[in-house]
C-alpha cells in the first residue's frame, strides 16, 4: 500500500490541546468507599499522607516502576476490575503495525489489556495471568489489545506538551491497530502527581495534575474512571462487536439504518423515512426513499484502508456481508460539525454511474463532546467538535494502485473522472480526488463501472447558500492536490480559518479542474512509481509532492509542469502512456495559468459556478477523450498520439479560454458519457465549445514565492 506523509504530530497536538481540565470528581458514596480502601492497605500512610514506597526523589523513570506498579494492581483489585489485567513493560518495545510504520517500536510503562465482546471477543485471559496482571511474554500485550495505557516519568522531566506527543504515539497505535476505537485514555505518573491525557480525533485533552499524595481519594476515583471494564465508556464504538460463530471469533457491526429502497422494492409496504436531503446542505435536490432497519453486517476482522493519524476524518472501511445487501463496504468516520454528512451526497448521487453506490446509512449521532468530561472542551479556541458518521457502500474492487494490467488502469481512471463528471452535473464537486479513493470495478464490471469513484467526505453543494468554498491546502491529500489549492497557503485572510470566499476576495474558488488536475497526479504517482504491478518504490520527486509542506509541495510540482514533462521519470513499464502524460500534463498547466491569470488580474472572484460550468464540458471531453484514445491505441497496437503547445492565454470572462488548437488535436476516439456509458459522444458534440487560437501555456521564469511561508 502507497503510504502518504500525514502533518507534524507536535504542531497538531499543540493547536488542539485542551489543557487543565478538572477531572470528575466522586459522588459521596464512592469517597466513603475509596477512603475506607486507603486505611485498609498498607500501600498509603494517612499519618504521612503519602503511598509510602513511592521515593520522594527518583534519579530515573525505572526508579517509580515497582512502586507504582504496586499501586496499580492493588487498585484493580479494590474496583474488581475483572476484563483488564496490567502488563508492565518497563523498557520492554512492542511493534507498531507494519503497514502504518514498518519496524518502529515503543514502549509504554504500563499497558493494561482487555477482554470482552467490543475488546477483542475473548473470554478468558491466558492461564499465566493473575487477578490482575499478566507477564509480559504472553501474547496479548499488544496495542491490538491495550485498553487504556501510561508511563512513568519524575517530575523534572514532566511537562504537559512533552508527554501528550510521548503517549499520542501509543494512542495512535491503539487506534490504528484495533480501528473501533473512539478515544483513548492515556496517564503520566510522577513520584508526586498523576495526569490523565485523552485523546480523539478532536485533538488531546489533559486534566490537572493531581497530588495522589495528598489527594488519595480523587487519584483513586480517577484511575477507576480510566480503566474501567465498561468499554463504552473507556473509547470503545458500542457498534463494532466481536461474537463466537461455531468457535471461531468473528466480528460484527450492527445498528439501525436507513436503507435505500430498490426501485422495484413495494413501498407500500413500508414505513419509509422521508429525511430532508436539502435542509443543510443547499438545494441538493430529491432523493431516493428509505426505510428503516436494524442491519447486522459480518466484517473481516481486519479492515481494508484506514487513515492515520489522531485528528481528523480517521476513516476506516470494512469489507463486509450482509444476507439481503450482499458483499458490501462499511465507511465509518468523522466530520466537522456543522458540515454536510457523506450519506446526504450518496443519497443524492444514488443511479449515478461511476460514483460509489450507498445501500444504507447509520442513524447513530454520535459526538466527541458527549464522552468529553466537564470542561474538556475549553473555551473552543482549541476544540472543534466532529460527529461520527457510518455508511453501507456497494463493493468493488481494490483501489487504481493494485491495477494488473495498462487497459485496466485507463478504464479505471475514465469510469471515475466519468463519475466525478456525473457529480459536478449535479452541482456537487468532490475535492478529494486520490488514489485510495478510484477503485477498480468488479471482474466483468458493465460500462461505465470499471472505475468507481468513492469518498465524499470533503464534498460540498454548488447549489447552497455558501457554495463559494475556496481553495484550501487543508483539504485533500496533499500528494494529489492541485497547484492552486497548494498555493492557498499564500492567501492572507482575515479568518484564516474561513471555509468560504468573500465577494472581493482574490482567493480562487475549489474548482471542478483542480480535481481533474488531481486525477493527473494520481496517474503520474503510478506511472512514477510502479515499474509494474505490485511493483512499487518512491522517488524523492513523489516524497516532496506529499511533503507536510504546502510550500514544498507546490514548488516541486510546479516545477514539474513549469518544465516539458519528463519522459525519463516514467519507469520502463509504463512507457506507452508517455503521450497521455504529456498532453494532461499540458493540459494541467493550461488551466493554471488561466486561473493564475485571473488572479494576477484581480478577477479571481467573477470566476464563479456559472463561469466554471461554462467551460467545464470541453475541458471534461478533453481529458476523456486523451484517455479513451489511449485506451483505443493500446488495444489495437497502433502508434499513439503526439503533442504540442504555444505561449499565450486570455482570462475571457471569468470562465477559463478555450483550450488552444494544438491540444485539441487528436480528435479519434471520444469518451463515454456518464449517463450514457455505451454510447459515444458525437464530433460534433465535442467541438461545440468554440476554439478561440490561444498561444498555449505560458511556463513560468521562476519558482520562487513572494510571500513567507506557513506551517501545513
Amino acid at each position: 500500500m502507497t503510504k502518504l506523509s500525514q502533518p507534524h504530530p507536535k504542531h497538531d497536538l499543540e493547536t488542539h490541546h485542551v489543557d487543565q481540565v478538572a477531572p470528575p470528581k466522586p459522588d459521596d458514596a464512592q469517597a466513603t468507599n475509596i477512603r475506607s480502601f486507603l486505611r485498609e492497605t498498607p500501600l498509603y500512610d494517612y499519618a504521612q499522607r503519602r503511598w509510602l514506597d513511592i521515593p520522594a526523589s527518583p534519579i530515573h523513570e525505572r526508579d517509580l516502576y515497582l512502586p507504582q506498579t504496586a499501586i496499580l494492581s492493588a487498585l484493580m483489585e479494590f474496583f474488581n476490575i475483572g476484563d483488564r489485567r496490567l502488563g508492565v513493560t518497563g523498557n520492554k518495545d512492542i511493534d507498531h503495525a507494519v503497514h502504518v510504520d514498518g519496524q518502529l517500536k515503543t514502549s509504554p510503562a504500563y499497558r493494561f489489556v482487555g477482554r470482552g465482546r467490543l475488546v477483542n471477543g475473548e473470554s478468558r485471559f491466558p492461564p499465566s495471568s493473575t487477578s490482575c496482571s499478566l507477564p509480559i511474554d504472553c501474547g496479548r500485550t499488544d496495542y491490538e489489545f491495550v485498553t487504556t495505557l501510561g508511563d512513568a516519568k519524575t517530575d523534572a522531566d514532566s511537562n504537559p506538551l512533552g508527554d501528550g506527543i510521548q503517549l499520542s504515539v501509543h494512542a495512535e497505535q491503539c487506534f490504528s491497530q484495533q480501528h473501533n476505537r473512539e478515544f483513548v485514555l492515556t496517564f503520566i505518573m510522577t513520584e508526586k502527581s498523576f495526569r490523565v491525557f485523552r485523546f480523539d480525533r478532536c485533538g488531546m485533552m489533559s486534566t490537572t495534575y493531581v497530588n495522589f499524595h495528598e489527594d488519595p481519594v480523587a487519584f483513586v476515583h480517577l484511575f477507576g474512571l480510566i480503566c474501567s471494564d465498561d468499554a463504552e465508556s473507556i473509547g470503545y464504538n458500542p457498534t463494532l462487536y466481536f461474537e463466537d460463530v461455531h468457535g471461531q471469533c468473528t466480528r460484527y457491526y450492527e445498528s439501525t439504518f436507513l436503507r435505500i429502497l430498490d426501485d422495484e422494492a413495494p413501498q407500500s409496504n413500508l414505513a419509509t423515512n422521508e429525511v430532508p436531503s436539502g435542509d443543510d446542505d443547499g438545494k441538493l435536490g430529491t432523493a431516493r426513499p428509505c426505510v428503516e432497519e436494524k442491519l447486522k453486517i459480518r466484517v473481516n476482522s481486519r479492515p481494508l484502508h484506514f487513515r492515520r493519524g489522531l485528528r481528523g476524518r480517521g476513516g476506516v472501511y470494512w469489507a463486509g456481508e450482509h444476507a439481503t445487501l450482499g458483499t458490501v463496504i462499511v465507511k465509518q468516520s468523522y466530520r466537522p460539525s456543522g458540515r454536510v454528512p457523506e450519506w446526504k451526497f450518496l443519497r443524492k448521487a444514488v443511479g449515478v454511474t461511476g460514483v460509489g453506490q450507498m445501500l444504507a446509512y447509520d442513524t447513530r449521532v454520535w459526538r466527541v463532546t458527549e464522552s468529553r468530561w466537564p470542561g474538556g472542551t475549553g473555551d473552543g479556541t482549541k476544540f472543534h467538535d466532529c460527529e461520527w458518521s457510518s455508511i453501507v457502500l456497494r463493493r468493488y474492487g481494490d483501489s487504481i494502485d493494485h491495477f494488473k494490467d495498462h487497459i485496466q488502469i485507463l478504464v479505471t481512471l475514465r469510469d471515475a473522472i466519468n463519475g466525478h463528471r456525473g457529480l459536478w452535473d449535479m452541482y456537487i464537486l468532490h475535492r478529494d480526488v486520490s488514489i485510495t479513493n478510484i477503485l477498480m470495478g468488479v471482474l466483468d464490471a458493465p460500462e461505465g463501472w470499471k472505475g468507481v469513484l468513492i469518498d465524499l467526505d470533503m464534498a460540498v453543494s454548488l447549489l447552497s447558500e455558501s457554495s463559494k468554498v475556496g481553495v484550501d491546502y487543508r483539504t485533500g491529500t496533499r500528494a494529489f492536490q492541485s497547484l492552486h489549492v497548494l498555493n492557498s497557503y499564500e492567501y492572507e485572510l482575515a479568518d484564516p480559518d474561513a471555509q468560504t470566499v468573500p465577494p472581493d476576495s482574490q482567493r480562487l474558488m475549489h474548482d471542478y479542474s483542480d480535481d481533474l488536475e488531481s486525477f493527473y497526479w494520481c496517474l503520474c504517482w503510478i506511472c512514477f512509481s510502479y515499474d509494474g504491478p505490485g511493483k512499487f518504490a518512491q522517488t524523492d520527486m513523489l516524497t516532496e509532492w506529499g511533503s507536510d509542506s504546502p510550500r514544498q509541495a507546490f514548488a516541486a510540482k510546479m516545477l514539474h509542469l513549469a518544465l516539458p514533462f519528463q519522459k525519463e521519470a516514467v519507469k520502463p513499464w509504463f512507457r506507452p502512456f508517455v503521450p497521455l502524460l504529456e498532453h494532461l500534463h499540458d493540459f494541467c498547466l493550461e488551466n493554471y495559468n488561466g486561473r493564475q491569470t485571473l488572479v494576477e488580474k484581480e478577477r479571481a472572484h467573477i470566476r464563479d459556478v456559472s463561469a466554471m460550468r461554462k467551460d467545464s464540458k470541453q475541458r471534461y471531453n478533453f481529458v476523456l477523450h486523451a484517455i479513451q484514445t489511449t485506451i483505443d491505441d493500446l488495444e489495437a497496437g497502433g502508434p499513439l498520439f503526439e503533442s504540442d503547445d504555444e505561449d499565450d492565454i486570455d482570462v475571457g470572462g471569468g470562465q477559463l479560454p478555450s483550450l488552444s488548437v494544438e491540444l485539441l488535436k487528436p480528435q479519434r476516439a471520444l469518451p463515454y458519457s456518464h449517463s450514457s456509458s455505451t454510447k459515444r459522444k458525437s464530433q460534433e458534440e465535442l467541438d461545440e465549445s468554440p476554439t478561440k487560437k490561444n498561444r498555449g501555456p505560458a511556463r513560468p521564469s521562476s519558482l520562487r514565492h513572494s510571500g513567507e511561508s506557513h506551517d501545513a
